[in-house]
């Protein structure tokens, strides 16, 4: 349904993009930007690290086999396991507080 909509210009409902995977959230009318902020809140929370690698992973593994993809993931992954938020995110979880992100 994706490449038919590409190629001929078909519309369809936000319905049928959701349902076809190429949408993420439906909102109410007029609710898309209050949810679209909440998102972004929820991601800037996220230790930047983590996220900068997860969106590295995302993109690229577009091109990898399934037989590489865990080996092609490591040195993002290793990144993230050797970073200060790492240990900040342990640290926070542990003494029950909100972690102090620093992005290294």
């Amino acid at each position: 349904m994706a490449m038919e909509a590409a190629v001929t210009g078909a519309t369809w409902s936000a319905e049928r993009y959701w349902e076809l995977g190429l949408v993420n959230r439906l909102t109410e009318p007029g609710d898309a930007l209050a949810a679209a902020l909440a998102l972004a809140e929820q991601v800037a929370a996220a230790g930047p690290v983590a996220v900068r690698a997860s969106k590295a992973i995302v993109r690229e593994s577009l091109e990898w086999t399934d037989a590489a993809s865990w080996q092609n993931q490591q040195p993002y992954v290793d990144s993230v396991l050797n970073s200060a938020d790492y240990h900040e995110g342990l640290a926070a979880f542990a003494e029950k507080r909100q972690p102090v992100w620093k992005g290294r």
